[in-house]
C-alpha cells in the first residue's frame, strides 16, 4: 500500500522525467525529492571525460540547508574510484561512502544511486539526508525515484558520448587530405561535407542542405548526366561492393 505523499512524488517524477528536457527534468525531480523527504540536498554527477578525470555537476537541488555549497567538480581518489564491483559489494560500498562522499559533502547521511553504462559507472545520484531514519515505504520510493533520475542522467551521458564520437570522427575526416561529401540518393541533398571539400565553396554552411549540383556548379539546374549514383545500385536493387570514378573539377585546374 502506497500513501498519498509517495504516490504524488512518483506521479510527478514519471510525468516530468519523460516530458521535459533532460537537464530541466533532473532538476525538477531532484527538487521534488528534496521537498518530499526533507533532504539536505540532492546532486547528479557525470563522468568528466573532457578533463580526463573526476565527475562534474549536471543538476542539483537544495533543501533544509539552502546555503550548502555545491561541488561543481568532484575528484575521487584513484584507488577507490567508482566501479561496478564497489557498488555491488555492500562492504566496499560502505567503505567507499565513508572515505569519499561523506567527508566531501559533510553529510550526516548519504545515499547514492550509480549511473551505469553497461558495466561502467559513469555518474551517480547523490542524496544528502538529515540525521533521521526514513520509513521502509519512503526508502523504497526514494530508491525508485533515484533509479529514474539515474536513467535520465544516462541519456545525457550517451548523447554526450555520441557527440564526442562524432566530433572525433569529423576531426579525423577533416584532416584526412581527401575531399568528402555525402548526398541523399533520392533528393541529391548534401547531408555531410568535410572542411577541405567545402573550402572552395565558402565553407560547409554554403553546401549543407543544398542540392549537390546547385552547390557545386553555377551553370547547372538539374542532375548531372554523368552522376555516378545510378551505378550504386545493380539490376537487383542491391549495392555493388565498390564503384569508383575519376573526375576533375574545373576549379582544380
Amino acid at each position: 500500500m502506497i500513501d498519498n505523499k509517495n504516490a504524488e512524488l512518483l506521479e510527478y517524477v514519471i510525468k516530468n522525467i519523460s516530458s521535459t528536457s533532460q537537464s530541466d527534468a533532473i532538476g525538477l525531480v531532484l527538487g521534488k525529492m528534496v521537498d518530499t523527504f526533507r533532504l539536505d540536498a540532492a546532486f547528479v554527477y557525470l563522468k568528466d571525460y573532457e578533463k580526463g578525470s573526476g565527475y562534474y555537476l549536471i543538476a542539483s537541488a537544495a533543501g533544509t540547508q539552502q546555503d550548502r555549497p555545491e561541488a561543481k567538480h568532484v575528484q575521487l581518489p584513484d584507488q577507490i574510484d567508482v566501479t561496478l564491483d564497489v557498488i555491488e559489494d555492500s562492504e566496499k560500498f560502505r567503505t567507499y561512502l565513508q572515505q569519499t562522499l561523506k567527508p566531501l559533502f559533510d553529510a550526516a547521511q548519504i545515499r547514492v544511486m550509480p549511473v551505469l553504462d553497461s558495466e561502467r559507472v559513469v555518474g551517480f545520484v547523490c542524496m544528502l539526508a538529515v540525521d533521521r531514519k526514513l520509513s521502509t515505504l519512503d526508502n523504497n520510493t526514494l530508491r525508485v525515484t533515484a533509479i529514474l533520475v539515474a536513467d535520465k542522467a544516462k541519456e545525457i551521458y550517451l548523447k554526450q558520448r555520441q557527440h564526442r564520437s562524432r566530433a572525433s570522427l569529423e576531426r579525423a575526416i577533416d584532416y584526412a587530405s581527401i575531399d568528402i561529401y555525402v548526398t541523399d540518393y533520392y533528393t541529391n541533398e548534401i547531408l555531410y561535407v568535410n572542411k577541405s571539400m567545402a573550402a572552395p565553396y565558402g565553407g560547409p554552411e554554403n553546401m549543407l542542405g543544398r542540392t549537390c549540383y546547385l552547390a557545386l556548379y553555377t551553370d547547372k539546374t538539374e542532375e548531372c548526366d554523368y552522376c555516378p549514383k545510378h551505378k550504386l545500385i545493380d539490376e537487383n536493387g542491391k549495392p555493388p561492393k565498390l564503384y569508383s570514378w575519376d573526375y576533375q573539377r574545373a576549379l582544380d585546374g
